[in-house]
C-alpha cells in the first residue's frame, strides 16, 4: 500500500505533469493547430499575437496573413481580433475548423496590375484539415484598398462584409456607410475554389467624384479620365466578371449616372455643367449616351464612342449645339479666326485620333446656323455654316 509520502508525490508529478499539458495546449498545440488551419485555408503564411480560448469560442489578435508560405512575402490581410465558435470542447473533440469567423477591423489589400490582372496571390495551396470547408466569415469596420500600378490606391473604410456556402457556390454581401465612396452595397457569388464568379456594387444615395478620386477607379484605363473628368455628383453601378483562366482574370463594366455633374475634356476642348446622362466604361472603352450639359452659355449634348484600344486612340462622336455664344467657343474651334459672332445652333460628327503630336480631326462634319451676329462688324440676321476638317485644321464654308 502507497504511503502518504508517495501518494503525495504523485499527485505532485500529476500535477505538474497537467501543468506541462496546459502549457503545451495553451501556447503551442493550440496556436499551431489555428495557424496551421488558417495557412490551409488561406495558402500563404499566418501570424498571431496572441490567443485566446473557451468554453465555446476562440481567437486570435493581431492576425497577419501574407500571400505565401515565405516570410517576406506582401501582406494581403491584417485583423485586429479574430473570433470563431470553436471551443475548447471542440479542440478534444479534435474539431479545429469554424463555422463561424467574426473579424474585427480587418484590413484587406488587394494587387492588380497595370492592365487590370489579378496579382494578389491567395487561395489555398494544400487541403485543410476538415477537406477545406469554408466557413462563415463576418468583418466589421474593415478597411480595403486596391493598388493598381500606375494610379493612386482606392481606399473603402468602414465596411461590412459576410462571405460564405451558399449552396454549391460562395456567397459575398458588403456595405459601407463611409462618406468618401457610400453608401454603397456589393453582392457577389462565386464557385467554391473561387475560380469563376461575379460581383455586381451600386452606390445608393450618389457619391461626390473628382478628376483624382476617378483615377483611383480600378480597370479603367486613366486616359479615360483625361477625355472625360467629372466632377459633382454621380450614381455608379459596377459589375465585376471573374474568370482565373482568362487574362485579365477580371472584365468590368461600369456605367455612371451624371447627377448635374462639371464633365471636362481635354480633347474637346470643352467643359459642361450641370451634365446628366450615362458614361459606360467596358474596359478600354468609353460610350457616351445622351450626355447633356450647359456649356458656352448654350448647350452642347453627346452620343458616341471613345476607344482607347486603338493606337491611336480614336473618338467618334455625335455633338449637339444649341444656342452657344459664338464670342465664348473655344480657340480650337477657330471660329474667331472668321471674326463671327452671334449664337450657334446645329450638329458636328466628330471624329478624332489622339497621338503625340496632338489631336488629327480629319473626317469631321458639321453644319450649323448662326443667328443676330456679326461678321467683320457687320450685322446680319442669319448665316448657315458647313464645316469640315484636315488635321487639326478646320473650314468654315
Amino acid at each position: 500500500m502507497p504511503t502518504p509520502r508517495k501518494i503525495v508525490k504523485a499527485l505532485a508529478v500529476a500535477a505538474a505533469a497537467l501543468v506541462v499539458v496546459g502549457i503545451l495546449i495553451r501556447f503551442w498545440i493550440v496556436p499551431a493547430l489555428v495557424i496551421a488551419q488558417i495557412e490551409a485555408l488561406t495558402g500563404g503564411k499566418a501570424t498571431i499575437g496572441g490567443l485566446w480560448i473557451s468554453g465555446r469560442s476562440s481567437g486570435v489578435t493581431g492576425l497577419t496573413l501574407r500571400e505565401t508560405l515565405k516570410a517576406d512575402s506582401p501582406v494581403w490581410a491584417e485583423a485586429a481580433r479574430v473570433r470563431t465558435d470553436v471551443g475548447l470542447a471542440d479542440l478534444f473533440r479534435g474539431s479545429v475548423a469554424p463555422r463561424r469567423v467574426w473579424l474585427e477591423r480587418p484590413t484587406l489589400s488587394i494587387r492588380l496590375d497595370s492592365s487590370g490582372d489579378w496579382l494578389t496571390a491567395v487561395g489555398p495551396k494544400r487541403k485543410a484539415a476538415t477537406g477545406g470547408a469554408l466557413p462563415i466569415i463576418v468583418a466589421e469596420g474593415a478597411k480595403v484598398a486596391i493598388h493598381q500600378e500606375g494610379r493612386p490606391a482606392l481606399v473603402v473604410e468602414g465596411v461590412t462584409a459576410r462571405l460564405g456556402p451558399d449552396g454549391d457556390k460562395v456567397s459575398l454581401a458588403v456595405r459601407s456607410n463611409q462618406a468618401e465612396w457610400g453608401p454603397f452595397e456589393a453582392l457577389g457569388r462565386f464557385d467554391r475554389e473561387f475560380r469563376t464568379g461575379r460581383i455586381d456594387l451600386k452606390t445608393l444615395q450618389g457619391v461626390a467624384i473628382t478628376p483624382k478620386k476617378a483615377r483611383s477607379i480600378p480597370f479603367v484605363p486613366p486616359a479615360v479620365w483625361d477625355n472625360v473628368a467629372p466632377t459633382g455628383a454621380v450614381d455608379v453601378h459596377l459589375s465585376a466578371v471573374l474568370d482565373r483562366a482568362r487574362t485579365p482574370a477580371f472584365t468590368v463594366h461600369t456605367e455612371i449616372d451624371l447627377k448635374g455633374t462639371t464633365v471636362a475634356s481635354q480633347t474637346l476642348d470643352l467643359t459642361a455643367k450641370g451634365s446628366t446622362g450615362r458614361v459606360i466604361v467596358d474596359g478600354a472603352v468609353v460610350r457616351l449616351e445622351s450626355v447633356s450639359g450647359r456649356s458656352i452659355d448654350g448647350r452642347v449634348t453627346a452620343d458616341g464612342v471613345l476607344d482607347f484600344r486603338a493606337a491611336p486612340p480614336r473618338f467618334d462622336v455625335q455633338l449637339g449645339l444649341a444656342d452657344l455664344n459664338v464670342a465664348a467657343a473655344p480657340k480650337s474651334w477657330q471660329l474667331d479666326e472668321a471674326g463671327l459672332t452671334g449664337r450657334l445652333t446645329g450638329k458636328v460628327h466628330l471624329l478624332a485620333s489622339l497621338d503625340a503630336k496632338g489631336v488629327d480631326l480629319s473626317g469631321s462634319s458639321g453644319e450649323a446656323v448662326v443667328e443676330k451676329g456679326e461678321i467683320q462688324g457687320i450685322p446680319f440676321k442669319s448665316v448657315r455654316l458647313q464645316m469640315n476638317a484636315q488635321g487639326n485644321d478646320l473650314r468654315y464654308d
